[in-house]
C-alpha cells in the first residue's frame, strides 16, 4: 500500500488511475464511469431546459390572456394562471370572482394555449368542470362562440378572464402580461 501511494506521488495528480503491477496506469473504472454518467445528465438536463423553454415561448404565440379593466393586475405568473384555470383560485387580489370564459374555436388555437395554461386538453378540462360543477366546487367557465363576443363578454363582466386571438380587437379590455 505504501509502495502504491509513492507510485501515485511521483507520478502526480492522478485520481482517476490506478496503476498495475507493472506500474502502467490504468483509468479506475468506478470513477470514470461516474463522470462519463455525470456529464450525459448534465447534457439531459441542458437539453430538456432548453426544449421546455421553446415549448413555454410557442405555445402562448398567436394568443393573450385578457381581463376586465376592473381587474387591478397588469401581469400574472404562468403558475397563478395556472391556478385560476383548474379551479384552485376563485377570487382576484382584490376580492372579485374569478369569472373564466373560452372561446368555442374551431382553429384549435386556444384549445392549444388552454392546454399549456391549465395542463389539461380541451376534452379533459370540459369533463373537469363538469366535475367541479357536480361536486358543487366551481362553476362552468362561460363559453363565447366567436372572438369578438368573447372580448365584449370581459369587457362587461366584473373579475372575468379570458384567452383570445393576437389578432382580436381589444376595446375595453386590458391584456395580462404572462410571466
Amino acid at each position: 500500500m505504501k509502495m502504491r501511494k509513492i507510485i501515485d506521488l511521483e507520478r502526480g495528480d492522478t485520481w482517476p488511475l490506478s496503476y498495475d503491477a507493472t506500474c502502467r496506469a490504468v483509468p479506475k473504472r468506478g470513477l470514470v464511469r461516474a463522470t462519463q454518467i455525470r456529464t450525459a445528465l448534465k447534457m439531459i438536463l441542458a437539453c430538456a431546459v432548453l426544449f421546455v423553454g421553446v415549448l413555454q415561448a410557442s405555445a402562448l404565440d398567436g394568443v393573450v390572456v385578457i381581463v376586465n379593466k376592473s381587474v387591478a393586475a397588469d401581469s400574472i405568473s404562468a403558475a397563478a394562471l395556472k391556478d385560476i384555470y383548474t379551479g384552485n383560485t376563485k377570487y382576484w387580489p382584490d376580492g372579485q370572482n374569478v369569472d373564466i370564459a373560452l372561446l368555442d374555436d374551431e382553429t384549435g388555437t386556444t384549445d392549444a394555449a388552454l392546454n399549456e395554461v391549465s395542463g389539461m386538453g380541451a376534452s379533459y378540462f370540459r369533463t373537469f368542470w363538469q366535475r367541479m360543477v357536480f361536486s358543487g366546487r366551481g362553476q362552468q367557465p362561460d363559453r363565447i362562440g366567436d372572438a369578438a363576443s368573447l372580448v365584449a363578454f370581459v369587457a362587461s363582466t366584473k373579475g372575468a378572464i379570458a384567452i383570445v386571438p393576437a389578432n382580436a380587437d381589444l376595446k375595453g379590455v386590458k391584456k395580462l402580461e404572462v410571466k
